[in-house]
């Protein structure tokens, strides 16, 4: 064996270049004279194998022919397309005219014979410096004896900017070791500078401080770069958990994937073709070297003689995946692949022969147990395959955490089911489970095979999908200038960009293929739903990903949707438009509900927001889409961008619908539903459809508060009391409000609520309607919009109408009356033929926007949320997001930084205040607890400038004028930045607030009821206790749209005493407050001031006018005025309130 090995150590001797044991690579680094190498005599044989091992072809051959390297391959960047280059000997269109010297200073150096640069991000002679310009020159003959071609090369596919950035990228040959042994020498030759591995596999630390350097300290740990493709983890650990056979003939000589799959990708295909023709010493030699340890090539079984394995399977993709997100894929694909891998390196334990001595029979109803009750979550790709996995029933019964052959009371997965822990949602029958422990003992008895030793967990590195896309926030607006320049001039003030950069991406589900298991495709479904919800416009129009993004930005044309620049003003800075006016808010309400975009940076601040906002020609042209869907899914944004108006008869009037006269011809088609039975209220309610031109349809619900007396639709089908002359010449029912559906233009649906008269509402109240299936406290509320598009995730609801057979059997209606009634409330098939015309209409659109999916038998139905997230309406997701709570990472990324950055950043903040803000995060962070999103959006612009070099947009900012773009000084100016030291935009003391009020604790106020479920005609009493002196007010909302101001003979002394129980109604008055009609969510609201109410006195029909005049609900309007009352005061008032439900 020693023979053997000194006879191998010669081998490589005579095969290294001509480096000491003691001494690393030399790179290098000063051009050629002319003179240089003129008279080098080449070896042909040796430059054949440097032609194999640099990989040449994998680039520069044709499709086809690996010795015609004729260039023209696409490389397709976020920078633009780059065409690989002719360099056959042709004198004239490749490099046949070349001296030795220009070869070197080109392959070596990056120099072209004219004197520019080639681009050092796609052509590796960072790493070929440190080839000896005697194997640079045995390649140059090597090739000059290939086929020649006069194909001219094509030219690059880039623009200036983009130039000026793949130029600045000139990258610098990394710092590499000394190797004693001759092995490892030959592997670092092999691996730094012939075959260039870390030019693909080590990361890189890029972004737009224009740096492209090799992340040194992650070597070979795999990086989706600027090619493309995800090249895997290669480094140490990995490597060895799989054996040098896998990679040394597996993957160098056969073209296989560490876990024995074919590779796909077609230039690592190519490299492997090429580096299969190296000795199997030298391809030992990179092994060696990748892993650190010297390594006897002659133990390596007798390699196959076989070409490398070049076929790779198409996946069927049944949903197009329109994203962009090419790197990402790559990423998820090497990342699910490694998970399978994973999964199957369970094997490696021992393993009973399950087909020998056990019962088949058993096998199957064992099988199909678990794939019934566990693989749906703990299958191969599922949310908990991790923790518990349960793929194939060979794998299970070899992996010892699961199973323990022989014993199933020590089996994990026996024990969970014996104990009803699993599975959640079913349980598994005594019977079924005597079967799986019969198959547990039975495994005991299997032969076993001879072990083979399990690989360390911690050795088997699973590529890390990030959390994020887009890259940074400088790489965004580099992106979005590019994509401007690609837009005519006159267009360009009418884009705007979506960001999805700040929106964690949901967790990749291995088990889909294609678009589905791309987590880009569910946030760009959600948006192309929701941005085609709130349009005026008469087409579907999905958004554009912008190059270079991974889909995480988007381009908009605003008048795709008919918005127009005075719509995105005021939905980026709350200001009162004309639209705001057509929508029917007036400048005060639209000041209380709108809300500023909270995370808009000054573009003056920032050079490449600055061209960015320029082209546009505004002063924000990017919005976070959690944010937006977020805030223009509810009032008053969704009424402003639809144009919605402040009552239901104007909306109906410009639809083309006169209701009123549809109900009193019987020209309507009804369906109604008893109590409870509507799945959105406790009481009876009724749908009513009109058509709309162009096959459109307005569906409009009356609900009640009750069903009884004129509530009642079994007794009063007909109405609303309201419209006279009613078809049936019954009595009208009397509702108290409505939800409204209504098709749009471009397919898609829109809503409103309204009260009984049709004015409108932003809140149902929760007393009429609400989430039936949610409890109180997790959004119970009808928010306009925003709760309806997760009810119609679907378009209209289809249901089973329950008063026709009321109608059919009531003998309270004459023969002509029945007759009208009937002609209204259609057959069930009738209006199932409508729903389902309605439906299909609505779905349609979706699947147009890439927002559906097929529902089991094979409908479009609109694309749920990914599983890992919970699932649900895809709109709603969205908006959701915005409510999470965040990470220390999280916040990082609001500010534009890494966590270690942030924590380096926040110790030099000045202003002590925010200095303490930030401080807090961070305490909470390192305890595990998490920072709100209300918290980071109230200081976001106050930390801004303390933690970047960037300032806060001013809420009222001045118009920007349209210009030119100046993109290359704004990309130089942002270069610049990335080297210099970092100072903060402003890292002054603010002005702290003076406070009004200093007393201690906050006023407290008590309010204590014997019950809240009374009858009609029960008596009213309550206690009611203040922790300081103040003087009190009680107010009382009934749902009817009245507000009671209890007089002060019923309250007692105007002030209430620090800890007095004060009993009201005031025992000495002799008066009694008694429950007189039924009402549901009846509120009664205390409200107490220190120092007296004075002009803080709410005024009942102030606050009544108020509450209309933003579309709220009675109730809701009061106790905000009330609240806001009390946050103003400082801690000098208080509120509190109880709700009634009274029955008759």
């Amino acid at each position: 064996m020693k023979a053997l090995a000194a006879g191998l150590t010669a081998t490589l001797a005579a095969l290294l270049p001509q480096v000491s044991a003691s001494e690393a690579l030399t790179a290098a680094s000063t051009p050629f004279a002319e003179s240089a190498f003129a008279s080098h005599q080449p070896d042909l044989a040796n430059g054949e194998l440097v032609f194999n091992a640099a990989g040449c072809a994998a680039c520069h051959a044709v499709e086809g022919d690996a010795e015609l390297l004729a260039g023209g391959q696409e490389i397709k960047t976020k920078f633009g397309a780059l065409y690989s280059p002719n360099i056959t000997a042709d004198p004239e269109h490749g490099i046949g005219g070349w001296t030795n010297a220009q070869f070197l200073n080109a392959v070596l150096l990056g120099q072209k014979p004219d004197g520019g640069q080639y681009y050092g991000a796609v052509f590796p002679y960072a790493s070929y410096a440190y080839m000896t310009p005697e194997d640079a020159l045995d390649l140059r003959s090597y090739m000059a004896t290939l086929p020649a071609s006069d194909a001219a090369s094509k030219p690059h596919e880039v623009n200036i900017a983009n130039d000026w950035v793949l130029s600045s990228w000139n990258e610098v040959p990394v710092a590499l070791s000394a190797q004693a042994d001759p092995q490892l020498q030959r592997g670092q030759y092999l691996a730094e500078a012939l075959g260039h591995c870390g030019e693909c596999h080590t990361p890189r630390l890029n972004g737009l401080g224009f740096k492209n350097d090799r992340d040194q300290e992650h070597a070979f740990e795999g990086e989706s770069g600027l090619l493309g493709g995800y090249a895997p983890n290669i480094a140490a650990k990995r490597l060895a958990s799989y054996g040098p056979e896998a990679f040394v003939t597996g993957a160098l000589k056969q073209g296989l994937k560490l876990n024995g799959k074919p590779m796909t990708g077609p230039r690592m295909r190519r490299i492997a073709a090429q580096m299969g023709k190296l000795p199997v010493d030298d391809r030992a030699a990179l092994y060696a070297y990748l892993t650190g340890a010297p390594f006897d090539a002659s133990t390596l079984p007798a390699e196959p003689q076989e070409e490398p394995v070049t076929v790779a399977v198409a996946v069927e993709e049944t949903i197009e995946d329109t994203t962009g997100a090419e790197a990402l894929m790559s990423r998820v694909n090497a990342y699910c692949e490694a998970e399978a891998e994973a999964a199957a390196d369970l094997a490696a334990a021992p393993v009973p022969a399950a087909a020998t001595g056990i019962d088949p029979a058993l096998e199957a109803e064992v099988d199909a147990l678990v794939e019934l009750h566990c693989r749906n979550c703990h299958g191969p790709g599922q949310t908990y395959q991790r923790a518990f996995f349960t793929g194939d029933l060979t794998d299970i019964a070899r992996d010892p955490a699961i199973v323990v052959p022989g014993n199933p009371d020590a089996s994990p997965l026996y024990e969970s089911i014996a104990s009803n822990r699993m599975p959640v949602g079913s349980k598994i029958t005594a019977a079924e489970l005597q079967k799986m422990a019969a198959w547990i003992n039975a495994l005991a008895a299997a032969p076993t095979p001879a072990a083979r030793p399990a690989p360390e967990p911690e050795n088997v590195q699973t590529p890390i999908l990030p959390r994020f896309a887009g890259g940074s926030f400088e790489e965004q607006l580099f992106a979005a200038s590019q994509d401007l320049l690609m837009i005519p001039d006159q267009d360009r003030g009418f884009i705007r960009y979506m960001s999805f950069a700040n929106v964690p991406l949901p967790e990749a589900d291995c088990a889909q293929d294609g678009a589905l298991r791309n987590p880009m495709t569910y946030l760009h479904a959600g948006m192309n739903k929701f941005i085609n919800s709130v349009s005026r416009g008469n087409h579907l129009v999905r958004v554009t990903p912008v190059a270079g993004t991974e889909g995480a930005l988007v381009r908009i044309d605003m008048r795709d949707y008919g918005w127009s620049a005075e719509d995105w003003q005021a939905l980026t800075t709350a200001a009162y438009t004309a639209g705001a006016a057509e929508a029917g808010w007036s400048p005060e309400a639209w000041a209380d509900l709108a809300a500023v975009y909270p995370y808009a940076a000054d573009p003056a601040s920032q050079p490449l927001l600055a061209n960015v906002a320029a082209m546009t020609g505004t002063a924000v042209p990017l919005l976070r889409t959690e944010w937006f869907v977020r805030h223009a899914s509810e009032s008053p944004y969704y009424d402003l961008l639809l144009r919605l108006p402040a009552d239901i008869r104007i909306l109906e009037a410009r639809m083309g619908v006169n209701v009123d006269a549809a109900i009193q011809r019987g020209e309507v088609l009804r369906t109604g539903f008893v109590s409870g039975a509507s799945g959105v209220s406790d009481f009876n309610r009724m749908l009513e459809r009109h058509s709309l031109p162009r096959g459109g349809y307005y569906w409009k619900s009356y609900d009640f508060a009750g069903d009884t007396g004129a509530q009642s639709l079994i007794r009063h089908p007909d109405g609303p009391a309201l419209t006279p002359g009613l078809a049936s010449g019954t009595e009208g029912f009397e509702h108290d409000g409505g939800e409204m559906i209504f098709s749009l233009a471009n397919g898609m649906q829109g809503y409103y609520l309204s009260t009984h008269e049709g004015e409108r509402l932003t809140v149902g109240p929760t007393s009429i309607v609400s989430f039936r299936t949610k409890p109180i406290g997790k959004g119970v509320e009808i928010v306009n919009a925003r709760s309806c598009f997760d009810c119609h995730a679907n378009g209209i609801i289809a249901k089973r109408d329950q008063l026709r057979q009321f109608i059919e059997a009531s003998g309270s209606f004459g023969l002509t009356q029945r007759e009208a009634l009937l002609d209204m409330y259609r057959p069930q098939e009738e209006v199932d033929r409508f729903y389902r015309t309605d439906a299909q209409r609505f779905t349609a659109a979706l699947k147009e926007l890439g927002a559906a999916e097929a529902s089991p038998d094979g409908r479009p139905v609109s694309m749920r949320a990914p599983d890992s997230t919970g699932g649900g309406e895809i709109i709603t997701y969205l908006a959701d997001l915005y409510f999470e709570t965040l990470s220390e990472e999280d916040i990082a990324r609001e500010f534009f930084m890494d966590a270690a950055t942030l924590r380096q950043r926040v110790k030099g903040i000045a202003d002590p205040g925010l200095r303490q803000v930030a401080d807090t995060w961070m305490q909470r962070l390192d305890k595990g607890l998490f920072v709100p999103r209300a918290e980071v959006e109230e200081f976001w612009a106050s930390l801004l400038p303390r933690l970047t070099r960037m300032s806060a947009l001013d809420g009222n900012p001045a118009p920007v004028s349209h210009a030119a773009p100046d993109l290359t000084a704004a990309i130089s100016q942002s270069a610049s930045y990335s080297q210099q030291a970092f100072e903060p935009a402003d890292n002054s003391h603010r002005e702290q607030p003076v406070q009004t009020y200093v007393a201690g604790e906050g006023l407290t106020l008590s309010l204590s009821v014997p019950q809240v479920n009374t009858r009609v005609g029960d008596l009213l009493a309550f206690d009611i206790t203040a922790s300081r002196r103040c003087e009190l007010q009680v107010l009382y909302v009934e749902e009817g749209n009245t507000v009671e101001d209890l007089p002060q003979a019923v309250l007692g002394a105007p002030f209430l005493e620090a800890g007095e129980i004060r009993r009201i109604p005031d025992p000495k008055s002799g008066l009694q407050l008694r429950f007189n009609t039924p009402g549901k969510g009846e509120t009664m609201l205390a409200f107490c001031r220190e120092g007296g109410l004075g002009h803080q006195r709410i005024d009942a029909a102030e606050a009544i006018a108020k509450a209309k005049a933003r579309s709220r609900p009675l109730t809701k309007g009061i106790a905000i005025e009330a609240a806001t009352r009390v946050e103003e005061s400082a801690g000098a008032s208080a509120l509190n309130a109880v709700t009634f439900n009274v029955v008759p």
